[in-house]
Protein backbone atom coordinates (compact mmCIF):
# COMPACT_ATOMS: atom_id res chain seq x y z
CA UNK A 1 0.00 0.00 0.00
CA UNK A 2 1.47 3.43 -0.90
CA UNK A 3 2.09 5.85 1.87
CA UNK A 4 0.50 9.23 2.41
CA UNK A 5 -2.74 8.38 0.70
CA UNK A 6 -6.38 9.23 1.30
CA UNK A 7 -9.67 7.91 0.00
CA UNK A 8 -10.88 9.80 -3.09
CA UNK A 9 -14.58 9.05 -2.53
CA UNK A 10 -16.38 12.31 -1.70
CA UNK A 11 -17.17 12.82 1.97
CA UNK A 12 -14.98 9.83 2.96
CA UNK A 13 -12.42 10.70 5.66
CA UNK A 14 -10.36 7.51 5.62
CA UNK A 15 -6.64 8.00 5.15
CA UNK A 16 -3.34 6.41 6.09
CA UNK A 17 -3.34 8.22 9.46
CA UNK A 18 -6.69 7.22 10.88
CA UNK A 19 -7.35 3.89 9.08
CA UNK A 20 -4.40 1.59 9.57
CA UNK A 21 -6.35 -1.58 8.81
CA UNK A 22 -7.65 -0.45 5.40
CA UNK A 23 -6.09 -1.16 2.02
CA UNK A 24 -6.01 1.70 -0.50
CA UNK A 25 -5.88 1.24 -4.29
CA UNK A 26 -5.11 3.60 -7.13
CA UNK A 27 -7.41 4.23 -10.09
CA UNK A 28 -6.76 1.66 -12.90
CA UNK A 29 -4.88 2.81 -15.98
CA UNK A 30 -7.41 1.40 -18.43
CA UNK A 31 -9.30 4.30 -20.07
CA UNK A 32 -12.71 2.64 -20.14
CA UNK A 33 -12.47 1.57 -16.50
CA UNK A 34 -11.12 4.97 -15.54
CA UNK A 35 -14.13 6.65 -17.17
CA UNK A 36 -16.38 4.49 -15.03
CA UNK A 37 -14.45 5.56 -11.94
CA UNK A 38 -14.86 9.20 -12.98
CA UNK A 39 -18.57 8.66 -13.48
CA UNK A 40 -19.07 6.78 -10.21
CA UNK A 41 -16.90 9.05 -8.09
CA UNK A 42 -18.09 12.19 -9.86
CA UNK A 43 -14.55 13.53 -10.02
CA UNK A 44 -12.38 14.35 -13.01
CA UNK A 45 -9.02 14.74 -11.25
CA UNK A 46 -8.26 11.09 -10.56
CA UNK A 47 -4.76 9.61 -10.50
CA UNK A 48 -4.03 6.64 -12.75
CA UNK A 49 -2.86 3.37 -11.23
CA UNK A 50 -0.13 1.37 -12.81
CA UNK A 51 -1.89 -1.84 -11.96
CA UNK A 52 -4.67 -3.27 -14.01
CA UNK A 53 -7.97 -3.81 -12.20
CA UNK A 54 -11.40 -4.27 -13.57
CA UNK A 55 -13.68 -4.18 -10.50
CA UNK A 56 -15.37 -0.89 -9.67
CA UNK A 57 -16.17 0.76 -6.29
CA UNK A 58 -19.73 0.51 -5.06
CA UNK A 59 -19.94 2.25 -1.68
CA UNK A 60 -20.74 5.97 -1.87
CA UNK A 61 -22.53 8.46 0.38
CA UNK A 62 -25.28 8.85 -2.19
CA UNK A 63 -25.75 5.09 -2.71
CA UNK A 64 -29.17 3.76 -1.68
CA UNK A 65 -29.37 0.66 0.42
CA UNK A 66 -30.87 -2.16 -1.57
CA UNK A 67 -34.24 -3.25 -0.30
CA UNK A 68 -34.49 -6.86 0.73
CA UNK A 69 -36.15 -9.10 -1.77
CA UNK A 70 -39.73 -9.95 -0.98
CA UNK A 71 -40.59 -13.56 -0.35
CA UNK A 72 -43.10 -15.19 -2.66
CA UNK A 73 -45.49 -17.66 -1.08
CA UNK A 74 -48.19 -19.76 -2.70
CA UNK A 75 -51.72 -19.73 -1.33
CA UNK A 76 -53.49 -23.03 -0.89
CA UNK A 77 -57.18 -23.59 -1.62
CA UNK A 78 -59.25 -24.93 1.29
CA UNK A 79 -62.01 -27.49 1.15
CA UNK A 80 -64.66 -24.91 2.06
CA UNK A 81 -63.75 -22.56 -0.76
CA UNK A 82 -66.81 -22.08 -2.93
CA UNK A 83 -65.22 -19.91 -5.59
CA UNK A 84 -61.79 -19.38 -7.04
CA UNK A 85 -61.63 -15.88 -5.72
CA UNK A 86 -61.70 -14.60 -2.16
CA UNK A 87 -61.20 -11.29 -0.47
CA UNK A 88 -58.34 -10.58 1.91
CA UNK A 89 -58.85 -7.57 4.12
CA UNK A 90 -55.49 -6.04 4.98
CA UNK A 91 -56.43 -2.45 5.45
CA UNK A 92 -58.45 -2.64 2.16
CA UNK A 93 -60.36 -5.28 0.16
CA UNK A 94 -58.28 -6.99 -2.55
CA UNK A 95 -59.41 -9.85 -4.81
CA UNK A 96 -56.86 -12.60 -5.48
CA UNK A 97 -57.08 -15.84 -7.42
CA UNK A 98 -56.76 -19.15 -5.64
CA UNK A 99 -53.64 -21.10 -6.48
CA UNK A 100 -51.72 -18.06 -7.76
CA UNK A 101 -48.53 -16.56 -6.40
CA UNK A 102 -48.94 -13.69 -3.98
CA UNK A 103 -46.12 -11.30 -3.36
CA UNK A 104 -45.88 -10.81 0.40
CA UNK A 105 -43.50 -8.59 2.28
CA UNK A 106 -43.10 -10.59 5.49
CA UNK A 107 -41.21 -7.79 7.17
CA UNK A 108 -43.69 -5.03 6.30
CA UNK A 109 -47.18 -6.27 5.33
CA UNK A 110 -47.81 -8.82 8.07
CA UNK A 111 -46.40 -6.69 10.91
CA UNK A 112 -48.28 -3.70 9.53
CA UNK A 113 -51.48 -5.78 9.57
CA UNK A 114 -50.85 -6.85 13.14
CA UNK A 115 -49.96 -3.34 14.17
CA UNK A 116 -53.13 -1.97 12.57
CA UNK A 117 -55.31 -4.50 14.43
CA UNK A 118 -53.50 -3.80 17.67
CA UNK A 119 -53.78 -0.07 17.15
CA UNK A 120 -57.49 -0.40 16.40
CA UNK A 121 -58.06 -2.38 19.58
CA UNK A 122 -55.99 0.10 21.57
CA UNK A 123 -57.92 2.98 20.02
CA UNK A 124 -61.27 1.41 20.98
CA UNK A 125 -60.06 0.82 24.53
CA UNK A 126 -58.72 4.35 24.70
CA UNK A 127 -62.02 5.79 23.48
CA UNK A 128 -63.95 3.73 26.04
CA UNK A 129 -61.63 4.88 28.80
CA UNK A 130 -61.87 8.51 27.68
CA UNK A 131 -65.67 8.26 27.53
CA UNK A 132 -65.76 6.84 31.07
CA UNK A 133 -63.43 9.56 32.32
CA UNK A 134 -65.53 12.20 30.58
CA UNK A 135 -68.66 10.84 32.25
CA UNK A 136 -66.97 10.96 35.64
CA UNK A 137 -65.81 14.52 34.97
CA UNK A 138 -69.35 15.56 34.06
CA UNK A 139 -70.76 13.98 37.21
CA UNK A 140 -68.06 15.66 39.28
CA UNK A 141 -68.80 18.97 37.60
CA UNK A 142 -72.50 18.64 38.39
CA UNK A 143 -71.73 17.73 42.01
CA UNK A 144 -69.42 20.73 42.37
CA UNK A 145 -72.06 22.96 40.79
CA UNK A 146 -74.64 21.79 43.33
CA UNK A 147 -72.21 22.34 46.20
CA UNK A 148 -71.37 25.79 44.82
CA UNK A 149 -75.06 26.72 44.71
CA UNK A 150 -75.59 25.47 48.26
CA UNK A 151 -72.56 27.39 49.52
CA UNK A 152 -73.72 30.50 47.67
CA UNK A 153 -77.15 30.30 49.31
CA UNK A 154 -75.60 29.69 52.72
CA UNK A 155 -73.24 32.64 52.24
CA UNK A 156 -76.13 34.93 51.35
CA UNK A 157 -78.07 33.71 54.36
CA UNK A 158 -75.12 34.31 56.69
CA UNK A 159 -74.52 37.73 55.18
CA UNK A 160 -78.17 38.59 55.73
CA UNK A 161 -78.06 37.29 59.30
CA UNK A 162 -74.81 39.10 60.05
CA UNK A 163 -76.07 42.28 58.49
CA UNK A 164 -79.28 42.25 60.52
CA UNK A 165 -77.93 40.68 63.71
CA UNK A 166 -78.35 42.80 66.77
CA UNK A 167 -76.10 42.95 69.76
CA UNK A 168 -77.28 40.27 72.19
CA UNK A 169 -76.08 40.28 75.78
CA UNK A 170 -77.52 36.77 76.22
CA UNK A 171 -74.48 35.21 74.53
CA UNK A 172 -72.38 36.52 77.46
CA UNK A 173 -74.72 34.93 80.00
CA UNK A 174 -72.03 32.54 81.28
CA UNK A 175 -69.27 35.15 81.31
CA UNK A 176 -69.53 37.44 84.37
CA UNK A 177 -66.55 39.47 83.13
CA UNK A 178 -68.32 40.35 79.87
CA UNK A 179 -71.62 41.08 81.64
CA UNK A 180 -69.85 43.44 83.99
CA UNK A 181 -67.91 45.06 81.12
CA UNK A 182 -71.05 45.95 79.15
CA UNK A 183 -73.56 46.68 81.97
CA UNK A 184 -71.57 47.39 85.13
CA UNK A 185 -73.41 44.60 86.97
CA UNK A 186 -71.29 41.75 88.46
CA UNK A 187 -73.05 38.84 86.75
CA UNK A 188 -76.09 37.68 84.79
CA UNK A 189 -78.31 37.05 87.82
CA UNK A 190 -77.76 40.62 89.02
CA UNK A 191 -78.69 41.91 85.57
CA UNK A 192 -81.92 39.92 85.50
CA UNK A 193 -82.79 40.93 89.07
CA UNK A 194 -82.51 44.61 88.18
CA UNK A 195 -84.54 44.11 85.01
CA UNK A 196 -87.32 42.39 86.93
CA UNK A 197 -87.47 45.40 89.29
CA UNK A 198 -87.90 47.97 86.48
CA UNK A 199 -89.71 45.99 83.77
CA UNK A 200 -93.13 46.29 85.39
CA UNK A 201 -92.94 50.07 85.44
CA UNK A 202 -91.20 50.18 82.03
CA UNK A 203 -94.26 48.67 80.35
CA UNK A 204 -95.96 52.07 80.59
CA UNK A 205 -93.12 54.31 79.47
CA UNK A 206 -94.15 57.44 77.60
CA UNK A 207 -91.95 57.97 74.51
CA UNK A 208 -93.59 61.30 73.69
CA UNK A 209 -94.34 61.72 69.96
CA UNK A 210 -92.53 58.42 69.32
CA UNK A 211 -95.03 56.34 71.21
CA UNK A 212 -94.50 52.68 70.21
CA UNK A 213 -96.35 49.45 70.74
CA UNK A 214 -94.88 46.09 71.65
CA UNK A 215 -94.34 43.65 68.83
CA UNK A 216 -97.26 41.23 69.04
CA UNK A 217 -99.53 43.76 70.74
CA UNK A 218 -102.45 44.95 68.66
CA UNK A 219 -104.13 47.16 71.28
CA UNK A 220 -101.51 49.83 71.84
CA UNK A 221 -101.32 52.51 69.16
CA UNK A 222 -98.10 53.71 67.57
CA UNK A 223 -95.24 52.29 65.57
CA UNK A 224 -93.98 48.76 66.40
CA UNK A 225 -91.01 48.54 68.69
CA UNK A 226 -87.69 48.05 66.89
CA UNK A 227 -86.25 46.67 70.14
CA UNK A 228 -87.72 44.61 72.93
CA UNK A 229 -87.99 46.13 76.37
CA UNK A 230 -85.03 44.04 77.55
CA UNK A 231 -82.88 45.22 74.61
CA UNK A 232 -83.77 48.86 75.41
CA UNK A 233 -82.80 48.20 79.04
CA UNK A 234 -79.42 46.71 78.05
CA UNK A 235 -78.72 49.51 75.54
CA UNK A 236 -79.37 52.12 78.26
CA UNK A 237 -76.99 50.34 80.65
CA UNK A 238 -74.28 50.13 77.95
CA UNK A 239 -74.51 53.87 77.27
CA UNK A 240 -74.29 54.62 81.00
CA UNK A 241 -71.46 52.11 81.56
CA UNK A 242 -69.29 52.63 78.47
CA UNK A 243 -70.34 56.09 77.35
CA UNK A 244 -70.90 54.83 73.79
CA UNK A 245 -72.02 57.27 71.14
CA UNK A 246 -75.54 57.05 69.78
CA UNK A 247 -74.19 56.15 66.31
CA UNK A 248 -72.24 53.23 67.76
CA UNK A 249 -75.27 51.94 69.64
CA UNK A 250 -77.43 52.41 66.53
CA UNK A 251 -75.07 50.15 64.57
CA UNK A 252 -74.93 47.56 67.35
CA UNK A 253 -78.71 47.31 67.81
CA UNK A 254 -79.64 47.93 64.13
CA UNK A 255 -81.78 50.96 64.79
CA UNK A 256 -81.62 54.66 63.96
CA UNK A 257 -79.77 57.22 66.06
CA UNK A 258 -83.10 58.90 66.77
CA UNK A 259 -84.44 55.69 68.28
CA UNK A 260 -81.34 55.40 70.50
CA UNK A 261 -81.80 58.97 71.66
CA UNK A 262 -85.53 58.62 72.39
CA UNK A 263 -85.12 55.31 74.22
CA UNK A 264 -82.20 56.52 76.35
CA UNK A 265 -83.87 59.80 77.26
CA UNK A 266 -87.12 58.05 78.19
Amino acid sequence: MPKHVSCCVPLCTNNFRNSFGLTFYRIPKDESIRREYVRLLRKDNLKIDKLSRTHLPSIFPWSKKEKERRILSRTEATANTASKKRKVDVGSSTEIDEGTLIEIDHEESIPAFCDAATQTEMTVEMLDRMEAELKEMREEKERLARERDELSRELKRLQHVTKNQKFDIVKFKDSPEDVEFYTGLPHWDALMLLYDLVSQKAQNLNYGSYEKKDSGSEQKLGRPRALTLFEEFVMTLMRLRLGLFQKDLAHRFKVSETTVSVVFNT
